[in-house]
């Protein structure tokens, strides 16, 4: 097949669609990408790429358009959405291959999709979605915009118009489906779920993995320092946590409340409890994941978005570590059923009676736990099970 992929991030920026593209060829596929300049995480354009128009990655073509990139302002992130949209739009005109099937993916803004709805329909090809954010359900959760206002409202009539503008949705999580046959009313039998694909990176070497004083239950955060991960009930965890046992998060990321944990770290006197990393890309992050006794993965309990299955779930489990989870929904049932995690309730109490738990458990327990995440990732969410998913949808809709 000749596969056209629009995704506002591609690498490299850390998100998995360039695992699918790569896989995508190396399955014989013939692929081409349109995304944006990176930007995502940097506060700028990722320096060397300013200029960058065309590139060929692990045999993808690659074509960038210009974006206003994200910085740690509202205005600044709707300005890099409206940017990747107008430019994008432009850019599918010139683009005249004959491709076979157009594959849209879908993370914040889903107005990024309008370029591949522009070109499908140009070229009388079928397009697919894999949705791995809902619009507008996320830009309430984050609180950028009030329920059932004007803007939502506007947010919500063109998000609708944009998804029944698609032939098939692949959503990321169960749950999804029941918010497009309620919310959009979309045709759901044009609906399937097919999970994220993780990405998959280099096992670092026994010298690169970092250690840690066994004295502290330590434990890894490696996301986004915001709101919907439970960045503050962390915080609040934590300080209740080190009074009963001897606790240390280290915390790798950047967010919009990457300056409350700092501040909060100083207020509290958390400094031997909570290490803030910084920014670090994953491949380079995993090599605080090796000997670190627990992942922490926090997701609010918030509509729908709070019942969905985050990338940081499965990637986690990848690592063959245990999983210490605040968290509902279809992400809750899954970590039940791989019988890898402690989870609690999204709240500090339940999150400090859910490390308590995790220290008392014994070596032996905890090196269960590991085992049995990496083979329920193995079994359910591994790149061959997910990879031929998603190359099915393609090729029974590919022209």
């Amino acid at each position: 097949m000749k596969i056209l992929i629009v995704s506002q991030y591609y690498y490299p920026e850390p998100f998995s669609v360039a695992s699918v593209a790569e896989n995508l060829v190396k399955a014989g596929n013939e692929v081409t990408v349109l995304t944006g300049l990176p930007n995502y995480g940097y506060y700028r354009i990722m320096p060397g790429y300013e200029n960058v128009k065309f590139e060929i990655i692990n045999g993808v073509n690659v074509h960038r358009v210009k974006v206003i990139p994200r910085k740690g302002t509202r205005l600044s992130i709707i300005k890099n959405y409206l940017s990747f949209w107008r430019n994008a739009k432009k850019y599918v005109k010139k683009l005249d291959k004959d491709f076979d099937i157009v594959y849209s993916v879908s993370l914040s803004p889903v107005i990024s999709i309008a370029p591949a709805i522009k070109y499908a329909k140009k070229h009388k090809v079928k397009h697919v979605l894999h949705c791995l954010d809902l619009w507008p359900e996320s830009v309430i959760v984050t609180g950028m915009v009030k329920p059932n206002g004007l803007i939502y409202k506007i947010l919500l009539k063109w998000s609708r118009k944009l998804y029944k503008n698609t032939d098939k949705i692949l959503v990321s999580s169960p749950s999804f489906i029941d918010y497009f046959k309620d919310v959009i009313g979309y045709n759901v039998e044009n609906c399937k779920y097919v999970p994220q694909l993780s990405n998959e990176y280099k096992i670092p070497s026994h010298d690169e993995v970092v250690e840690y004083d066994k004295t502290y239950l330590n434990i890894v955060y490696c996301g986004n320092i915001g709101r919907i991960q439970l960045i503050k009930e962390l915080i609040e965890a934590v300080d209740l946590a080190r009074q009963t046992i001897k606790i240390r998060i280290y915390v790798i990321g950047l967010g919009s409340l990457k300056d409350y944990l700092l501040s909060e770290i100083k207020n509290l006197g958390l400094d031997e409890n909570i290490i803030y990393l910084g920014a670090i890309q994953s491949g380079t992050a995993i090599k605080y994941f090796q000997n670190a006794d627990a992942l922490y993965l926090g997701l609010k309990d918030s509509g729908i978005v709070g019942k969905t299955i985050p990338n940081k779930l499965t990637f986690y489990m990848s690592q063959k570590r245990p999983i210490i989870a605040a968290i509902s929904g279809d992400g809750r049932e899954v970590l039940k059923n791989a019988k890898g995690s402690i989870i609690s309730d999204c709240d500090a109490n339940s999150l400090k009676d859910a490390f308590i738990k995790f220290d008392s458990l014994t070596k032996k327990e905890k090196e269960e736990l590991a085992l049995n995440n990496y083979r329920f990732y193995k079994e359910n969410f591994g790149a061959k099970i997910i990879m031929s998913k998603i190359e099915h949808e393609l090729k029974q809709l590919a022209k």
